[in-house]
C-alpha cells in the first residue's frame, strides 16, 4: 500500500488532475469544466492525493443540505491497485462528516466491480439501477447510498 497525502485541490494540480482524468474516462472532463469547479465555493470540496508532490488521484463532493454526493474519483493508472482511491474516498467520507451529512450518494458504472466493491467495503448500499445513465454509451449506473 502506498500512502498518500491528501489535500485540497488548487488551480496548480490542474494539468495533472486533467491527465488522470483523460486516462480514466470515457468521456472526460476538460480543464475548464475542473476550473469551474474549483471556482465555487459554498459546498464543493476537491481533493487530490500526492506523492512526492506529484499528483497521483483526485476527488470531488457536493455537500447539499444534510447529503454528500461523490462526483468523481480517479487514480492514474500506474497507481491503480495501490489503495489510492480508497484513501480518496475515506477523505471524501470525512468531509461529508465535517459537514454534518446524513447520507453520502454516488453513482457507478455497473461494469466497474472494482469500485463497487469498495463502496460495498465502507458499507455503501445498492439503492437503485439507473439505465442508460452514462451518455457516451448508454451504460447502466449503480446508485449507491452510505448512511452516516
Amino acid at each position: 500500500m502506498i500512502i498518500a497525502e491528501i489535500d485540497f485541490m488548487t488551480p496548480a494540480d490542474l494539468d495533472e488532475v486533467a491527465e488522470i482524468e483523460r486516462e480514466s474516462f470515457p468521456s472526460p472532463w476538460s480543464l475548464d469544466v475542473f476550473r469551474e469547479e474549483l471556482r465555487k465555493n459554498e459546498g464543493v470540496f476537491y481533493i487530490v492525493a500526492r506523492l512526492k508532490d506529484r499528483v497521483i488521484g483526485y476527488g470531488g463532493v457536493y455537500v447539499i443540505d444534510k447529503e454528500a454526493h461523490i462526483t468523481t474519483i480517479a487514480v492514474a493508472k500506474k497507481y491503480r491497485g495501490h489503495r489510492i482511491g480508497e484513501q480518496l474516498l475515506a477523505a471524501l467520507i470525512e468531509i461529508a462528516k465535517y459537514n454534518s451529512c446524513k447520507k453520502v450518494v454516488l453513482e457507478v458504472r455497473i461494469s466497474n466491480t472494482v469500485a463497487i466493491n469498495l463502496y460495498k467495503k465502507y458499507h455503501f448500499r445498492v439503492s437503485k439501477l439507473i439505465r442508460g445513465y452514462y451518455r457516451d454509451n448508454g451504460e447502466d449506473a449503480v446508485f449507491m447510498v452510505l448512511v452516516l
